[in-house]
Protein backbone atom coordinates (compact mmCIF):
# COMPACT_ATOMS: atom_id res chain seq x y z
CA UNK A 1 0.00 0.00 0.00
CA UNK A 2 0.92 3.82 -1.19
CA UNK A 3 0.40 6.58 0.77
CA UNK A 4 0.76 10.01 -0.59
CA UNK A 5 -0.14 13.11 1.35
CA UNK A 6 -2.08 16.10 -1.07
CA UNK A 7 0.39 19.37 -0.17
CA UNK A 8 -0.96 22.48 0.25
CA UNK A 9 -4.53 22.77 2.01
CA UNK A 10 -4.77 23.83 5.68
CA UNK A 11 -8.52 23.09 5.87
CA UNK A 12 -10.03 19.58 6.34
CA UNK A 13 -10.63 18.22 3.05
CA UNK A 14 -14.33 15.91 2.19
CA UNK A 15 -14.97 13.91 -0.35
CA UNK A 16 -12.06 13.69 -2.80
CA UNK A 17 -12.51 11.97 -6.43
CA UNK A 18 -10.03 10.79 -9.00
CA UNK A 19 -10.04 12.19 -12.36
CA UNK A 20 -10.94 9.98 -15.59
CA UNK A 21 -7.18 9.23 -16.18
CA UNK A 22 -6.88 8.62 -12.55
CA UNK A 23 -3.54 10.61 -12.14
CA UNK A 24 -5.31 13.29 -10.46
CA UNK A 25 -7.68 14.31 -7.41
CA UNK A 26 -9.89 16.74 -6.77
CA UNK A 27 -11.04 17.81 -3.28
CA UNK A 28 -13.02 20.49 -1.60
CA UNK A 29 -13.00 22.01 2.26
CA UNK A 30 -15.79 24.15 3.87
CA UNK A 31 -13.92 27.26 3.03
CA UNK A 32 -15.27 26.59 -0.74
CA UNK A 33 -11.98 26.35 -1.38
CA UNK A 34 -11.46 23.30 -4.58
CA UNK A 35 -7.95 21.50 -4.54
CA UNK A 36 -6.48 19.28 -7.45
CA UNK A 37 -3.43 17.18 -7.13
CA UNK A 38 -1.13 15.02 -8.60
CA UNK A 39 -1.45 11.59 -7.12
CA UNK A 40 2.22 10.29 -8.14
CA UNK A 41 3.23 12.93 -5.67
CA UNK A 42 0.84 14.72 -4.06
CA UNK A 43 1.65 18.41 -5.00
CA UNK A 44 -0.69 20.68 -5.72
CA UNK A 45 -1.69 21.23 -9.10
CA UNK A 46 -4.35 23.83 -9.05
CA UNK A 47 -6.58 25.80 -6.36
CA UNK A 48 -9.80 27.02 -7.10
CA UNK A 49 -11.63 29.36 -4.81
CA UNK A 50 -15.53 30.08 -4.84
CA UNK A 51 -16.16 32.83 -2.21
CA UNK A 52 -19.96 32.83 -3.01
CA UNK A 53 -20.96 29.38 -2.72
CA UNK A 54 -20.22 26.22 -0.90
CA UNK A 55 -19.27 23.13 -2.86
CA UNK A 56 -21.60 20.27 -2.19
CA UNK A 57 -20.45 18.26 -4.89
CA UNK A 58 -17.43 17.87 -7.12
CA UNK A 59 -17.21 16.06 -10.81
CA UNK A 60 -14.79 15.42 -13.81
CA UNK A 61 -15.88 15.72 -17.12
CA UNK A 62 -15.47 12.28 -19.12
CA UNK A 63 -12.33 13.85 -20.71
CA UNK A 64 -11.02 15.57 -17.36
CA UNK A 65 -10.96 18.70 -18.92
CA UNK A 66 -13.81 20.47 -16.71
CA UNK A 67 -14.26 20.19 -13.43
CA UNK A 68 -17.79 20.81 -12.09
CA UNK A 69 -18.86 22.18 -8.67
CA UNK A 70 -22.28 21.96 -7.33
CA UNK A 71 -23.26 24.30 -4.49
CA UNK A 72 -27.29 24.28 -3.15
CA UNK A 73 -28.16 26.83 -5.75
CA UNK A 74 -25.38 27.17 -8.63
CA UNK A 75 -23.72 24.73 -10.80
CA UNK A 76 -19.85 26.14 -11.73
CA UNK A 77 -17.97 24.61 -14.52
CA UNK A 78 -14.17 25.13 -14.33
CA UNK A 79 -11.91 24.88 -17.25
CA UNK A 80 -8.90 22.83 -16.10
CA UNK A 81 -5.63 23.08 -17.39
CA UNK A 82 -3.89 20.38 -19.67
Amino acid sequence: MRSVKLQGHAELLNSALFSPDGRKVAAWTLDQTIGLWGVEDGKSLLTLRDPKDQVIFLSFSPDGRTLASGSLDSLKLWELPR
